[in-house]
């Protein structure tokens, strides 16, 4: 019997030099791997494939024709290949939140260099180049929310709705980065600068525009602490009891692994996010261009319940992943992960997303019963 074959959706990830969309893609591979930095730092285009099967990421390049094998890497080895300017660089692994499954897909984002630098035009030409190929089935254009409407940015807009205009078998989705870097005790409110961007981007031509709003160095750190964070011993516990805050005694506990000044930047970080949610949770929650449905049976994993030391003080499990949704990754992922289904189409019919829906929250009413118990 003849093998069926892999359905392909690639999504272009485009964006100015510095708005973060090296870090957001680390954010949808739980993993720190793609070099990031304020200034220029893809030079080259990476192509990820994901594997919801792949036990880690795995990576080759192609340089002058020639291709690499297949092997383990980390960020120093992917810097390196970035250096030496290869023609393309590959990695397969599995981006965990979104979800092929069995439905034979092949899904691939291509992560591009800044069109902007302007002491290597070759980047620009990188970008230009995907873009007229029309190699992509969607397009990420990652916007950084403290410097919007600038040339460069209106420069790569243009282009997008051009190709757009020519072909519309592709969709655009806008990722408004940094969010969390707005100054709301100044007046600066993330629904009034998504409202701005929209009617920038109507001016310019796009129909209807999807912005969903990102914190992705945020999301990163978080994600990145799910997955690292070591069990605390007994003599550890004792050790810092008398010194910590919100132990629980109830659930396992776990320590963040990173030095403890960023523990510390990043207690703060999401305790400030946390106390001005209402502010990012309406910008979310209001965004029409997905189905909320879901988001809440397909948003963020449910990990097994633990409490993790960051800084001075232990965080549920449950806690970061309510802040992880904040910075919006999740949306843009799920959002991502319709479009594909849609393409492709192996949507699930509205009733049986309903029937989903409701058996999840009879399951979370039971576990809650069961808990007073």
């Amino acid at each position: 019997m003849k093998a069926e074959k892999e359905k392909q959706y690639s999504v272009a990830v485009v964006a100015t030099m510095s708005a973060g969309k090296s870090t957001l893609m680390n954010a949808l591979m739980v993993e720190d791997l793609l070099p990031t930095s304020n200034l220029a730092c893809t030079s080259t285009v990476f192509a990820i494939q994901d594997d919801d099967a792949a036990p880690k990421f795995m990576g080759r390049y192609i340089s002058g024709g020639k291709v690499s094998e297949w092997e383990d890497v980390d960020r120093a080895k992917l810097s390196d290949w970035n250096m030496k300017k290869a023609d393309r660089i590959e990695l397969k692994g599995n981006l965990p939140v979104i979800v092929t499954g069995n439905n034979r897909i092949q899904m691939t984002f291509l992560d591009t260099p800044g069109p902007n630098n302007s002491t290597n035009l070759r980047h620009g030409e990188i970008t230009s180049d995907l873009i007229a190929r029309h190699d992509f089935s969607c397009v990420v254009c990652v916007l950084n929310a403290t410097t919007l409407s600038t040339d460069n940015e209106k420069e790569l807009l243009v282009s997008l709705l051009e190709q757009k205009k020519m072909r519309q078998n592709f969709s655009i989705y806008f990722a408004l980065n940094k969010i969390d870097k707005l100054d709301i005790e100044q007046n600066e409110y993330p629904a009034e600068t998504i409202v701005n961007l929209r009617k920038f981007l109507i001016q310019l031509g796009f129909e209807n525009p999807v912005i969903i709003p990102t914190s992705a160095s945020l999301s990163m750190v978080i994600r990145n602490i799910f997955r690292t964070a070591v069990p605390l011993t007994d003599k550890d516990l004792s050790r810092l009891l008398p010194v910590v805050k919100k132990y629980r005694s109830d659930l396992p506990a776990f320590r963040c692994t990173l030095s403890r000044n960023k523990q510390q930047a990043i207690a703060g970080q999401m305790s400030l996010l946390w106390t001005q949610r209402k502010f990012y949770r309406s910008c979310l929650h209001d965004e029409k261009s997905f189905r909320r449905q879901w988001l809440a049976i397909r948003g963020m994993p449910e990990p097994e319940k633990r409490q993790i030391l960051i800084g001075d003080s232990f965080f549920t499990t449950e806690f970061l992943g309510k802040v992880d949704l904040l910075c919006g990754t999740a949306f843009l992922e799920k959002t991502v992960e319709l479009d594909m289904l849609q393409k492709l189409d192996l949507l699930p019919s509205t009733y049986a997303l309903q029937k989903l829906i409701r058996a999840k929250h009879k399951a979370r009413k039971i576990r809650k019963t069961n808990v007073k118990k």
